[in-house]
Order: structure tokens, then sequence, then C-alpha cells
């Protein structure tokens, strides 16, 4: 059995997510991705940068089986970024209860540490190059709000970035692939922080 999150107030495009459902019931991989898209009923929200980031540029679309390890670099590689949502993938029931992949309580952007997190763990991941999910930007999401508290956003990037660089330095073996991690973490921290 799969499992794959969707929050309350976006939705899944049928025609795209059966090629989805398809691929999972076909394959034993840990991880099968797809993309997303966003919509808006708002005219004034730029929806080009966040869409960028629905996207897994870099990957195979020919349903090439890669390691997590390989998705990380080569999506870093093609635009110095990843997708970091959870909406974007299923994972293998049993793989995450194997591997403690939990989200961690209380933490927002939660997403942002379990999805390294994960496919760090995936020995087997494929990407499926459909727009499956469509992400809805709401005014009231933590994302949005313009009454955002930015300590608490501060105080959960710090520990977002603290915690994968140990987990970067500590599963993964190659060095190219962890200068190239701790690369975009570091461009992560500047900007972020």
């Amino acid at each position: 059995a799969s499992v794959f999150f969707c929050d309350p107030d976006d939705s899944i495009i049928p025609e795209a997510f059966a090629t989805v459902i398809k691929t999972i019931s076909e394959t034993d991989a840990d991880v099968v991705m797809w993309d997303g898209q966003v919509t808006s009923g708002h005219e004034q929200v730029n929806t080009s940068d966040l869409e960028k980031l629905l996207v897994h540029t870099g990957l195979k679309t020919d349903g090439t089986v890669m390691s997590g390890t390989q998705v990380l670099a080569d999506q870093i590689m093609a635009h110095n970024n990843y997708s970091m949502t959870a909406w974007l993938m299923a994972c293998k029931r049993e793989f995450l209860n194997g591997n403690n992949l939990v989200f961690e309580k209380g933490l927002i952007h939660e997403d942002e540490l379990w999805t390294p997190q994960v496919l760090l763990s995936a020995s087997t991941a494929i990407y499926v190059p459909v727009k499956a999910y469509n992400y809805h930007i709401r005014n009231n999401s933590i994302t949005q709000s313009k009454s955002i508290d930015n300590n608490k956003h501060a105080n959960a990037y710090i520990h977002i970035l603290n915690t994968l660089a140990e987990y970067y330095r500590s599963s993964v073996t190659g060095k190219d692939t962890l200068d190239i991690l701790m690369a975009k973490w570091s461009f992560d921290y500047m900007v972020r922080l």
C-alpha cells in the first residue's frame, strides 16, 4: 500500500492521477513522484515562480528507476532547487514505517525537512511527468498570510536547515552528491535567514 498526502483545499487532476495510480500499481518503487500546478482566484498573485517548484525539473521522464539521492541531486543540478512538497509523491507505507519517516510534530514547513529525508532514504524512485495535482493558493494559508510570525518561521527554518545538514552528512556517502546537497543547503541558509 502507498501513502499520498493531499491538503484539504487542494485537488487532484483525475485523468493525470490515473496515470500515477497505474505506475504505483505496476512498480515496487519506494517513491513515485509527479508534478503540480497552481490555481488561484486572485489576479494579483504571481504564480510563475511557485509553479517552477511544482515540477520535477531535471529528472528522467521515461520511467527510469532512480535512487532518491539521485532525484535530489539531479533536480538541484538542473535548477538549483527541488520540489519539497509531500503532496507531489506517494510512498510505500512499509518504506515510511521501516525508516521511521514521520512529520515532526508542531513544525511549520515540515515538508522541507521530511521530503529530503524521504528521498535520501529511498532506494527506488520513479517520476511520472504529468501534472496531477492542483495547489490552490488561499489567502489564509501559512505561506500566504500577511500576519506571519517571522520569528516562528525563522526558528523553523533554522531547525530544518541544521537538521538537514546533520542528515546529509550522516546519510550521503558520495562526496560529489554531498557537495551538491551542501551547496544547496548553504544557499538556502543565506537566502532564508
